[in-house]
């Protein structure tokens, strides 16, 4: 006999040496075996609960055709277990795995049920069943697999027009927004390398009346359902309650997603009526201003709960007794709706925002969160130009050059009859003292993700037993808000690299030290060096030659701080503002990144020639 996971009326029968059929993508229900070597029926159903359709089903092994399964992520699906075995006193299961035995179900009346499975992703997933009889043995297995979709948003705004845009098109073709004369289409957005880069674009919002986005009036969410929302948002420095995105109620807005009293805020209004209370989550940390934060939030109707995510963290759930209510007002984009009119208007910039009919789950959040390393600043330091005064090594892209100073100079390889590190120069004389470069206006802001990466050879002296000597920093007017730097640890009687933070521009500030893992390389070829820091995970990892040898978490109330005065090579400001920790050696290809460089491209920086492209 053979086993099947199909709809309310169909069988999965148990029996000794069954094989179940085979999915298009999954065999797993080949070692499915009765461990008893009795027969025995057990029935399996699944009841699929979707935002729009809560009495639909899933049918397994057979879901028809693959680009239309029943089950999609953020649903939540309830498996019916049935049994015609007396005996059969529980059932575990486990889904993408074997069955686990801390997931046990009983069964009552020939009948168990595993409620409230909720798929993380989309795809091909399995469900593996083990009966247990009053024994605690097991009488029979199963496995099934089944496909499960992702469910698109039901309008997107990628906002990538360009100035003087009067309408901001869906990706959906269902709800463009209308541009009011006061929002400032084609800013830079939060993946944007460049000003003016085409692939990723904000509207400016400037907190006065007519400065805002709307579309027409239409049923974009279904807010007695399952909804979701998501936005990038960049937050003037400004009071007050501010609205980035909204749906208009007859009364008021359905729900609202901004910034009040200082944090990041989501509610959800539990009516139309004009005096209805709202149920409301809040950020535990301030609201970021003047830097990117990704936002999204969720409505999930079936637990209950309103949730507010961001940079892709969660915050805790609130619970919400109110039932939701639908509503058929217009999307609103920095106001929102109130008894009196519209307010609350925002004034920073907006992006990317998306409106969904279901619940967005975490693994996706995390996925929309994500804004890749943009390259802001690329020295290849092979040679320099200037007079008798000033000497400065060309940015790749013509962005802001790098100075020299003190004795530090521009070396070419083949001319001085050395060994390079990438390319033709590199950045020598540097001579513990005062040889140091610097690029006056840093192109990085140090409160946000970053990436910082360099080749460096110390000197045949090494890290030396003195204080610490820096490759890189960034300098305030009384610290560095970071320096990547090797330390002398009298313990191993060896340096280490270790990349340090501090928590402001304050000689008592606060310090988070990444140390390395691993002892100083002795080769004579140099060490790629790469420090990541992540403000949306609140990691800071450091690397060299291409492998992570250190990492720490960011304590929640640690609040990395925007360093102004300028990249540092070779130096940094030390306790008390004066200029320290010089290096003795040779640095070359010096990159800085705007976000957090994933593991791959750090790896591909450490590679031995010169990448423009990267």
């Amino acid at each position: 006999m053979g086993y099947r996971l199909a709809m309310l009326s169909a069988v999965l029968v148990a029996a000794a040496g069954a094989t179940l059929p085979t999915s298009p993508v999954s065999a797993a229900g080949d070692a499915a075996t009765a461990a008893a070597g009795r027969a025995g029926q057990v029935r399996v159903s699944s009841e699929v609960f979707l935002p729009r359709a809560p009495g639909s089903t899933l049918d397994c092994p057979e879901p028809g055709p693959a680009e239309n399964p029943r089950a999609a992520v953020g649903g939540y699906d309830t498996f019916r277990l049935e049994s015609d075995d007396a005996d059969t006193k529980a059932f575990r299961y486990g889904f993408d795995g074997g069955p686990d035995p801390d997931r046990t179900v009983p069964v009552v009346g020939g009948v168990a049920l595993i409620r409230s499975w909720q798929a993380q992703r989309s795809g091909w997933h399995a469900l593996s069943v083990l009966a247990v009889d009053g024994a605690g043995q097991a009488t029979g297995s199963a496995t099934c697999t089944f496909p499960v979709s992702s469910r698109r948003s039901v309008a997107e705004w990628a906002m990538n027009e360009g100035a003087g845009a009067a309408q901001i098109a869906d990706a959906r073709a269902r709800l463009p927004l209308r541009v009011a004369a006061g929002a400032i289409p084609g800013a830079p957005g939060p993946k944007c390398a460049v000003s003016g880069c085409p692939t990723s674009r904000a509207v400016g919002l400037t907190g006065v009346r007519d400065s805002y986005l709307a579309g027409p009036p239409a049923d974009s969410i279904n807010g007695a359902e399952s909804f979701s929302v998501s936005a990038w948002a960049w937050r003037d420095d400004v009071p007050g309650a501010r609205s980035l995105l909204s749906v208009d109620g007859a009364r008021g807005s359905q729900f609202w997603l901004g910034a009040s009293a200082g944090k990041w805020v989501f509610a959800v209004r539990d009516s139309d009526a004009s005096d209805a209370a709202a149920t409301t989550v809040a950020s535990a940390a301030d609201a970021a201003a003047r830097r990117w934060v990704h936002l999204a939030a969720v409505f999930d109707r079936y637990r209950g709960t309103v949730q507010l995510f961001v940079d892709g963290r969660a915050e805790p759930a609130v619970s919400r007794a109110a039932p939701g209510w639908g509503a058929a007002g217009a999307v609103q984009v920095g106001r929102r709706k109130l008894d009196d009119g519209y307010g609350e208007t925002w004034t920073g910039l907006v992006s990317e925002a998306a409106l969904y009919d279901r619940v967005l789950v975490a693994p996706e959040v995390e996925a929309l969160s994500v804004r890749p390393a943009t390259r802001q600043g690329y020295w290849q330091l092979n040679h320099t130009h200037g007079g008798d005064g000033e000497q400065v090594s060309p940015e790749q892209r013509g962005g802001v050059p790098m100075a020299l100073g003190g004795a530090a100079r521009v070396v070419d390889a083949a001319s001085a009859g050395v060994t390079p590190l990438v390319g033709t120069g590199f950045l020598g004389s540097l001579d513990g003292r005062d040889g140091y470069a610097f690029v006056e206006k840093s192109p990085i802001d140090t409160s946000d993700s970053f990436t910082v990466a360099a080749r460096v050879r110390l000197s045949a002296e090494g890290c030396g037993k003195g204080e610490p000597m820096a490759v890189l920093s960034q300098a305030g007017v009384r610290r560095a808000a970071f320096e990547v730097r090797c330390r002398w640890e009298a313990d191993d009687d060896a340096g280490r690299w270790e990349v340090v933070l501090t928590g402001g521009d304050a000689v008592a500030a606060r310090e988070l030290t990444v140390l390395s893992a691993v002892l100083l390389s002795t080769d004579r070829d140099g060490e790629h060096l790469a420090a990541v820091v992540d403000t949306a995970s609140r990691t800071v990892r450091l690397y060299a030659d291409g492998r992570a040898i250190g990492a720490a978490t960011m304590p929640a109330d640690f609040a990395p701080w925007n360093a102004v005065a300028g990249l540092q090579v070779g130096r940094s400001r030390v306790v008390g503002g004066r200029f320290g920790h010089y290096l003795r050696g040779e640095v070359d290809d010096i990159r800085v990144y705007r976000g957090a460089a994933d593991p791959a491209t750090v790896a591909r920086m450490a590679d031995s020639y010169e990448q423009p492209d990267l």
